[in-house]
């Protein structure tokens, strides 16, 4: 650590009340501009201009980690030769130093530093504020891009400045929502309206910070503002990107010029059906029945539909219907009953406003099992017609469409899915059943997206080697797509691997949003999209996309947990604290949860403070080998010798499980064995570990950013 003569305070005081030294205090103002100004605010000669700003700028961003002389090299001058590049980086420091003194670059060997005694910069104020929870310090203190028409001839420092550019905007971006949502839950609605339109004036084109505008408009009761907002919104998208705006903004601005209905009228949650008889053998029948009316419920843009994770929660309770309501974000509820009884189903099925405990609508049906689809369609059409819901052409089809003629393949479906929601050992079991249905059914598109599901999930959480598991969900969402083309559950699967495999963040968002388009309500497609977003340098999206997510499955642990990682990811670690004490209050027993935890608690105060966490969530995953890792990371951070016993025991686990290389990777940064854990970290990216895509969001590789091998792999998997 650093440490400074001069309190930060000494700016406030007048250039002849500092206290003099053989070096005078300099400020570097980098954002909205590029100056360099002495004690005096006067404009600080030869270090003003461009390649000394430009050296200033690597070295002040990088902080105490400093930047090596090669890397310099690099950035500045990548046309010359090695020497003539050097001594040019020498004359430039003799310069500097001769202006703002000896101690204001130091060299320890081949890294230089920045002194923060000696300068004082906007940009190292900014992300402190950020990081010290003050979002109202750091939107004053953001002026404007960083190095705001700034310009060097240098492609390599080019996209350097782009991504530090994009880096610290989305900091502002996230400071401007943290103060709009504090005014919401502070009740202040119309003050919440200029944040967000504030944070709209950075990027006009961002649909879900028009979609927050327009909510708090219509709270502080001016829809007439709001549909304002989304008409100049929606000729934007068509004018310039000859796009349409999302379903659900275009939902909201159909609910807000609606026949008096109150915005949250149609947000709808089924509960899971009665399975009459209490025969244990045909729950899945049940479960199943309440999922597909779910699934068709989610494809309608104009409703708001509660995800079946959420709603699992009630089953079998006897609750007040406004009780679950409440806890689900919902006006009103469908409850039922299924029976089979040779070879027939009988269905009771009605629509509840848990406002005013009024039955909407009610129906029962009996009939032969293979008119099970036609049931559950026409169960959606009455829902939304009982809700007043728009539906367009393509949403009748879709909602109509029967996904195979075999009612053999549909149950073996079903139970796949009541195995594949356990996780764990059940993704095998469910994978089985899913093989089993498309023996019976080879045209059972949803079969297939059931099988990409599973693979996916073995590749993410390291149960198989990524090279083995991810061509094989690729393979099965592409062929649920030939059979099915507007299935959103194999979009957004393949979006899942365009991501964290393919490594193309690109494509994967055009599956992902493609997906959204045909079920706006179904939770994955918006949790898979938000890290792809925070990747790319869009973190208010990203958390806004998961906070979607969180709208659709309030009530689900994982989204909850979901959404605390992504605000690790977006340099929030206090609220991710908050965010996943609400993950843990869900489900004690959370590895997950436990895990993110631990992980924001090292982020934000310190190994020591992450570990009993940490350790929970290797007890909680029966020491699965990724949480073992992050819990041996912490252990080297500290200085603690258990972090040698983590290695000996990954290094046992092989002999009987797989072991991702990163889980190497991870213990060796702790404990600060840099060759090691790049050594271990080049046989992950031969493996393709899918978490490689998300380096760049993960705090514990910031020991790794200024090696040249971390960079040059970064720049192979496409996120430099």
């Amino acid at each position: 650590m650093l440490n400074c003569i001069y309190p930060r305070a000494i700016w406030q005081l007048s250039a002849a009340s500092r206290p003099t030294s053989n070096h005078a205090m300099y400020r570097l103002k980098l954002l909205g501009g590029a100056v360099l100004l002495d004690a005096s605010g006067s404009v600080a000669g030869r270090s003003g201009q461009g390649y000394q700003l430009a050296l200033l700028a690597l070295l002040v961003s990088a902080g105490e980690k400093g930047v090596r002389r090669d890397r310099l090299v690099a950035y500045l001058w990548p046309e010359s030769e090695s020497a003539a590049a050097r001594h040019r980086l020498s004359d430039t420091l003799y310069d500097l130093r001769r202006t703002l003194g000896e101690e204001a670059v130091i060299a320890s060997g081949e890294t230089l530093r920045a002194s923060p005694c000696s300068i004082q910069v906007d940009v190292r104020e900014f992300e402190e504020a950020v990081r010290g929870g003050d979002p109202a310090a750091a939107v004053r203190l953001y002026e404007g891009p960083f190095l705001d028409g700034f310009h060097l001839d240098s492609q390599d420092f080019e996209s350097w400045l782009h991504v530090e550019r994009r880096r610290l905007a989305g900091l502002y971006g996230g400071s401007l929502e943290t103060l709009a949502r504090g005014a919401e839950g502070a009740g202040h609605p119309a003050q919440a309206a200029e944040w967000w339109q504030r944070l709209l004036a950075e990027d006009p084109y961002r649909s879900p910070v028009v979609l927050s505008l327009l909510k708090s408009l219509v709270a502080a009761g001016d829809p007439a503002a709001a549909i304002r907002h989304a008409d100049a919104h929606t000729r934007l998208l068509r004018g310039e990107l000859d796009v349409d705006p999302p379903p659900e903004l275009s939902a909201l601005v159909r609910r807000i010029r609606g026949a008096g209905i109150p915005d949250d009228a149609r947000s709808v949650a089924v509960l899971p059906f009665v399975n009459v008889g209490g025969d244990p053998d045909t729950e899945y029948f049940s479960d199943g029945v309440t999922y597909d009316i779910i699934n068709r419920l989610a494809k309608i843009a104009d409703l708001k539909v509660i995800s079946g994770t959420s709603s699992a929660r009630f089953k079998g309770t006897e609750r007040p219907v406004r009780t679950i309501a409440a806890e689900l974000g919902a006006s009103t509820i469908i409850e039922g009953e299924v029976q089979q009884v040779a070879g027939r189903v009988r269905i009771n099925v009605q629509l509840i406003d848990a406002r005013t405990d009024e039955h909407l609508w009610a129906d029962q049906y009996d009939r032969e099992l293979g008119d099970v689809f036609a049931i559950q369609s026409d169960v959606a059409r009455h829902v939304a017609d009982g809700l007043r819901a728009t539906l367009t052409a393509a949403e009748q089809e879709r909602i109509g469409r029967e996904p195979t003629e075999e009612i053999e393949a549909y149950t073996l479906y079903l139970r796949g899915r009541s195995h594949w929601v356990r996780r764990g050992a059940g993704l095998h079991t469910a994978l089985d059943y899913f093989r089993r249905a498309l023996e019976v059914d080879p045209e059972y598109a949803l079969a297939h997206a059931g099988a990409a599901d599973c693979h996916a999930l073995f590749g993410w959480f390291g149960e198989l080697p990524p090279k083995e598991s991810f061509p094989k969900a690729k393979a099965a969402a592409l062929q649920a797509l030939e059979i099915n083309p507007e299935l959103a559950e194999a979009r957004a699967t393949l979006g899942f691997v365009r991501a964290f495999h393919d490594w193309n963040p690109g494509a994967a968002e055009l599956e992902l949003r493609r997906a959204i388009e045909l079920e706006p309500g179904y939770a994955p497609a918006h949790y898979f999209l938000s890290p792809v977003l925070l990747v790319t340098d869009r973190r208010d999206e990203a958390i806004e996309r998961s906070r979607l997510a969180l709208e659709l499955d309030p009530l689900s642990p994982f989204v909850n947990a979901h959404l605390g990682w992504m605000l690790i990811g977006a340099a929030r670690p206090k609220e991710a604290i908050i965010q996943l004490e609400r993950a843990l209050e869900l489900d004690p027993d959370l590895a997950m949860a436990h895990w993110l935890m631990g992980w924001a608690r090292v982020y934000e105060s310190g190994p020591e403070a992450g570990i009993p966490h940490l350790d929970s969530a290797v007890q909680r995953s029966g020491r699965t080998p990724w949480f073992l890792a992050h819990l041996g990371f912490a252990y080297g951070v500290a200085g603690r010798p258990e972090s040698a016993d983590v290695l000996e025991e990954l290094e046992a686990q092989t002999a009987t499980r797989y072991v991702r290389p990163l889980a190497h990777v991870l213990v060796h940064i702790g404990r600060g064995e840099t060759p090691q854990a790049l050594d271990w970290l080049e046989r992950a990216y031969a493996e393709r570990d899918p978490w490689l895509a998300a380096l760049k969001i993960d705090p514990a590789f910031d020991r790794l950013r200024s090696e040249s091998r971390f960079v040059d792999l970064m720049d192979q998997v496409g996120l430099w």
